[in-house]
């Protein structure tokens, strides 16, 4: 849920210098007044005019700010007035995505379907070339939950590829890991470790931790499943899981790796 929400919140974009309502709202943000950002966005949506870009980006803001606060419902209500409101595909893609986050993390996987196929689309349109990896990313995971793998091959391969284009490793550290998961649900086990680590490595360079530990917990699935006979390759994942947890317990991690040596 945590990396759901911070892709949601990362669907909002770079900062827009030109506005003077988002630059004060950000520097609220940045004070730690999220609840004065908020009302001054609330405030300047209700007395604009008519839904243009000012107006969308504020509520992309607004909404961002919701689901950091982990309201969701409050998030929701700005991303489908952006999506109802738009002219401009970017907009309309970008609170796709958060949408589709919401109703991937709710379990309603048509509809998280439905909303991150129509980000992809806009994207596409408005040739967004930073959006378009983080619509396939989450389009790869929402239809591999649906059991759609070959569509999902293919959104993962997308989003893993757009973000090596774009030099952003952390992104593609991410959409690694979810194109393995997806290998490794296909039963290709050699294609999902070496995807896994490669997004190992990619999150180790951006300092990404959780992403790292996510993907050596998935090179420990792939190892056990494809050589269910060999416990030897997993004990060493296993354990280097162990050590990247710090001394933590990070999502019962120690739990994980008892019950598999078990």
């Amino acid at each position: 849920p945590d990396g759901l929400r911070e892709r949601a919140a990362s669907a909002l974009g770079p900062p827009t210098e030109d506005d003077p309502v988002l630059r004060a709202a950000r520097a609220r943000v940045d004070a730690g007044d999220h609840a004065a950002a908020i009302s001054a966005l609330l405030q300047a949506v209700a007395a604009a005019h008519d839904p243009g870009r000012a107006t969308a980006e504020r509520r992309l803001l607004l909404a961002a700010l919701h689901w950091y606060l982990r309201d969701g419902a409050g998030a929701a209500a700005q991303w489908t007035a952006v999506r109802r409101e738009a002219a401009d595909a970017r907009h309309r893609a970008r609170a796709a995505i958060g949408l589709g986050v919401l109703h991937m993390q709710a379990g309603e996987l048509d509809s998280a379907l439905n909303e991150l196929s129509h980000a992809q689309v806009d994207a596409d349109v408005a040739g967004d070339t930073h959006i378009v990896p983080l619509a396939c990313l989450d389009l790869a995971e929402a239809r591999a939950l649906r059991g759609q793998l070959t569509d999902a091959l293919r959104a993962g391969r997308r989003a893993r590829d757009e973000a090596r284009a774009l030099r952003d490793g952390a992104l593609e550290a991410k959409a690694s890991r979810a194109l393995g998961q997806v290998y490794a649900d296909m039963g290709l086990w050699r294609a999902a470790e070496a995807t896994l680590a490669d997004a190992s490595a990619l999150a180790r360079a951006a300092n990404l931790d959780d992403e790292r530990l996510v993907a050596h917990a998935l090179r420990a699935h792939v190892a056990l499943d494809a050589r269910p006979g060999d416990r030897t390759a997993a004990a060493v994942a296993l354990d280097r899981l162990l050590s990247l947890g710090g001394g933590q317990d990070p999502e019962g991690l120690g739990a994980l790796v008892h019950a598999v040596r078990a």
